[in-house]
């Protein structure tokens, strides 16, 4: 997965700690 797409879909910091968690 692309990082750039990972953070375009998971704009909120919180979403994306906890998705690589």
């Amino acid at each position: 997965m692309n990082l750039l797409n990972f953070v375009s879909q998971y704009p909120d910091e919180s979403s994306c700690k906890a998705k690589f968690k």
